[in-house]
C-alpha cells in the first residue's frame, strides 16, 4: 500500500515525499496554467488527514501542509498589484519630460519623451484593465497556506474541495468523540 501511495505524489514530481501509513488522495488541483511547458509546478491536494500545497521547479521544492482538523478557515479572494505600477508610470512621465528637455534634437528629443509618456500611460492602463490574481487562503492555527490559482480551470472545482475539506474536518470531529479514551482512576 505504500509503494500506491508514493507513486501519487511523485506523479506531482514529488518522489522524496510519501503520505502517512493508511493516508489517501481524497483530491487533487493543478494551480498551474494547465500548459506542459511550466516549469514550476504547483499542485494542491487534500488527503483525509492533511492538505499540501506542492510547488517549485526539481531545484527549489516548496511544500506546505496543513492538517485537516486545524484549518478553520478557507478564503478565496483577488487581490490586485499595489502602487508601484503608478510609481513606475510617474517616473515615465519625469524621465520622459526631462528628456524632451535635455535631448538638444529637433526630432529625438520629442519623439524620446514622448515614447516614455505612453509608456506611463501604459502601464497605467495595464494596471487599471488587469483582473488580478487569484488567491486560495486557508488559515491553520496561527499560520495560513496562501497559493496562488493561475489555472482558470480549477475555480469550478474549488467549491467541491471546500466540500470535502469541511465535510473530512467535521467527520474527524465526531470521531474523537465516539471513541472516548479511557483513563485510570486514582
Amino acid at each position: 500500500m505504500q509503494e500506491v501511495e508514493d507513486i501519487q505524489l511523485s506523479q506531482f514530481g514529488f518522489e522524496d515525499l510519501s503520505l502517512l501509513d493508511g493516508e489517501h488522495v481524497e483530491m487533487s488541483l493543478d494551480l498551474t496554467d494547465g500548459s506542459l511547458e511550466a516549469t514550476d509546478q504547483e499542485v494542491l491536494v487534500l488527503t483525509d488527514r492533511r492538505l499540501l500545497h506542492l510547488g517549485g521547479s526539481r531545484r527549489n521544492r516548496m511544500v506546505s501542509m496543513a492538517a485537516v482538523p486545524d484549518i478553520g478557515m478557507m478564503q478565496m479572494t483577488n487581490e490586485k498589484e499595489g502602487a508601484g505600477p503608478f510609481i513606475w508610470a510617474a517616473l515615465a512621465f519625469f524621465v520622459g519630460i526631462m528628456l524632451w528637455q535635455v535631448v538638444d534634437h529637433a526630432v529625438g528629443g520629442p519623439a524620446a519623451g514622448i515614447v516614455l509618456l505612453l509608456m506611463g500611460l501604459y502601464i497605467i492602463y495595464d494596471r487599471l484593465t488587469s483582473p488580478g490574481k487569484n488567491i486560495l487562503v486557508f488559515k491553520s492555527g496561527v499560520g495560513e497556506i496562501r497559493v496562488e490559482v493561475r489555472n482558470e480551470d480549477v475555480w469550478s472545482e474549488i467549491d467541491s474541495l471546500a466540500h470535502k475539506l469541511f465535510r473530512l474536518k467535521d467527520e474527524g470531529a465526531s470521531r474523537r468523540y465516539v471513541n472516548p479514551c479511557r483513563f485510570a482512576m486514582r
